[in-house]
């Protein structure tokens, strides 16, 4: 490492980060270095190879956003990833010198986009026992793996285990929004500026104020999932689906208000106000702080069925004409107590409605194929290969082009899942897509790791939008703002 270049702990920096214009982090001077003056021409210094100092040069164009565990953040350009050793490598054009953060300080890096190829369209989806999210296309499975062709990393060999569902066609898949991954494509009033925050995959605030987001593609059935979280007494909020009003929980659209130990169902119009289809009690909400709530909603036949923490609590019907011609969702907070959403998804629904008792979220005990129609069946999933599946049921064995299947859920008897490691890096892809691995480093724009689902693997840095490192640390114990309430 160059004699000039300093390593920083989460607690001391180097001074030039106070003079950053956009004055997000202060920190003090470990020794006398000052920063450049106003407006001066800043560049890396010369690392002993030359050409090093030439490749960094142009990533100072970069805009990525690096994050502390202490809630600190410096705009600049990641350089480079040694778990190992000098920790992460950062850039500022107010520096002279490259600075090292040591690696158990960081909480992500925000990535500006970078230069990448290869991205297909038409790819698989696939979902992993610890929730990852890979692309591809399917080119085999048998009984021990599925061999996944992807463009960010080759071939790759998944450990069938690992496997929880296969969306063998995007086109025809019932996902249409998972999220949130920012505040970005979230519609506020204007009052409402700074009173939402993003971190962390979730949605955090402390006000009364709404926060809403158009679907693309909002199906007429749809299934729609969320997790609350609240930090004093009991939930009090607003969500509203079919909504054309994206600022309030009104407007033209339908709302469950949750209330105390309460949850009612309402139907809004512009012309003809509020009127309360529906409410029902749930008790366990004066014993817990969070839950998960999963609507399915059928827009044409004015059909609802609302289920919590994966039982069936309540199913509706609306005789009236429906109101929520909107593709709308809000959420909209009835008081300033601390409050979260996270783990949304909006999903096609095939109409096929639990009965009250059930629960939703059980694991299968058999492979199940759901087709374009709709049609569902149960069995065993044998292989893939030639853009077949062949699966066996109890009355036939069955070659099921794999054009005709919406996805794939694979029986839960057999799986197992992959252990944490305390390099753990979580990437998210800057498409739809994240993937989990014990990070080996980062270096001149490639990210390389292993996973027990699929090897050693080496990605383009290029492919993602955001990194999160300590991904398994005691958040409520290091970041009080982003407690799980």
């Amino acid at each position: 490492m160059p004699s000039r270049m300093k390593h920083v702990t989460s607690w001391t920096a180097a001074v030039f980060l106070a003079a950053i214009a956009c004055g997000e982090i202060a920190v003090n001077i470990d020794d006398g270095a000052l920063p450049p003056r106003p407006g001066a021409s800043v560049s890396p210094p010369p690392p002993s190879n030359g050409k090093d100092a030439e490749r960094l040069r142009p990533a100072l164009k970069r805009d990525d956003r690096l994050v502390l565990i202490n809630g600190d953040s410096l705009r600049g350009t990641l350089v480079s990833v040694d778990p190992a050793g000098y920790g992460l490598r950062w850039i500022h054009p107010s520096a002279n010198d490259p600075i090292d953060f040591a690696l158990d300080a960081v909480a992500q890096v925000k990535l500006d986009e970078r230069p990448t190829s290869g991205r297909r369209a038409g790819d698989a989806r696939i979902t992993l026992t610890n929730d990852d999210l890979l692309s591809g296309r399917l080119m085999t499975l048998d009984a021990e793996a599925l061999s996944l062709d992807t463009w960010y990393a080759g071939p790759l060999t998944i450990q069938r285990p690992m496997l929880r569902t296969l969306e063998p066609n995007l086109a025809t898949s019932p996902l249409v929004y998972q999220g949130p991954a920012g505040l970005e494509r979230w519609t506020l009033a204007d009052s409402a500026r700074g009173q939402w925050m993003y971190k962390n995959g979730a949605l955090y605030a402390s006000t009364s104020y709404a926060i809403g987001k158009g679907i693309e593609g909002m199906p007429d059935k749809v299934s729609i999932q969320f997790d609350a979280a609240w930090q004093y007494n009991y939930p009090s909020f607003y969500f509203s689906f079919f909504s054309d009003n994206l600022t309030s929980y009104s407007g033209n659209c339908y709302a469950l208000r949750v209330n105390g130990t309460s949850v009612y169902l309402y139907r809004f119009s512009s012309r003809g106000g509020s009127q309360r289809l529906a409410n029902i009690n749930v008790q366990e909400f004066s014993q817990q702080r969070n839950a998960t709530f999963r609507l399915l909603a059928d827009r044409k036949e004015r059909l609802f069925t609302l289920l919590i923490n994966g039982h069936v609590k309540g199913r509706w019907s609306d005789g009236s004409a429906a109101p929520g011609v909107g593709n709308g969702i809000v959420f909209d907070p009835e008081n300033e107590y601390p409050f979260k959403i996270s783990n949304i998804t909006v999903c096609r629904w095939d109409g096929t409605v639990p009965t009250p008792g059930d629960d939703s979220m059980q694991e299968t005990e058999e492979d199940t194929v759901r087709f374009v129609n709709e049609d569902k069946v149960s069995g065993n999933l044998q292989s893939i290969a030639d853009g077949n599946a062949t699966f066996e049921t109890s009355y036939a064995t069955l070659e099921i082009p794999l054009e005709r299947a919406v996805r794939i859920d694979m029986s839960s008897r057999t799986t197992a899942r992959a252990r944490r490691n305390r390099t753990d890096l979580r990437a998210h892809f800057a498409t739809k897509g994240v993937v989990t691995v014990a990070l080996t480093g980062i270096e001149r724009d490639v990210v390389k790791g292993s996973s027990e689902n699929f090897g050693a693997i080496e990605m383009p840095l290029g492919a993602f939008g955001l990194l999160e490192f300590n991904i398994y640390r005691d958040r409520s114990a290091e970041e009080a703002d982003e407690r799980e309430f």
